[in-house]
């Protein structure tokens, strides 16, 4: 048997996607079929007969501010469930600090990595040349060094109850 790992898959609840209610235009198309919960169980069922062994979770853009409520519930989900062996979460790379959300992140066992879907959101980003281009090329220059390695001051929920489980 070999062992597959679907290196990029969703889960979802509906109502914690802005972007999955009234029909409008998407750069990924018409999704009037994904109208709808996906849970882990159905992604369960649908991966049964394809011999995949692992899995890696990537963002599937809830609102901004529920970057870590999205890898929360993902976290929570691979606990109960044994599956998300990985999870790509949101980050705002955009931002003049991104260090708070990745320093958020971070204390979620199942984090691999952060994206940025800012071609979906930010009208400042475009593609030229199979390259994301920001309008404001200079933000990068302007973050500050961290003064920790970690700080959970911003976060939703205490380290403290993230490493325990």
């Amino acid at each position: 048997m070999t062992a597959i790992i679907d290196a990029h898959h969703h889960i979802w609840r509906r109502a914690d996607l802005p972007w999955n209610g009234p029909m409008q235009p998407r750069i990924f198309g018409p999704y009037k079929a994904i109208r709808r919960d996906y849970l882990i169980g159905e992604y369960l069922d649908d991966i049964a007969s394809c011999e995949v062994s692992r899995s890696v979770y990537v963002q599937t853009n809830w609102a901004e501010d529920a970057f870590e409520d999205e890898v929360a519930y993902v976290q929570r989900t691979a606990g109960e469930s044994g599956y998300q062996h990985g999870i790509v979460g949101y980050a705002d790379f955009l931002a003049t600090d991104v260090r708070p959300q990745l320093d958020c992140l971070a204390m979620y066992r199942g984090m691999r990595g952060s994206g940025c879907a800012a071609l979906a959101r930010e009208p400042a980003v475009s593609l030229r040349g199979g390259a994301r281009v920001c309008a404001q090329p200079d933000a990068a220059a302007q973050r500050r060094p961290p003064r920790r390695l970690l700080d959970f001051s911003s976060c939703k929920s205490s380290p403290t109850r993230w490493a325990a489980q």
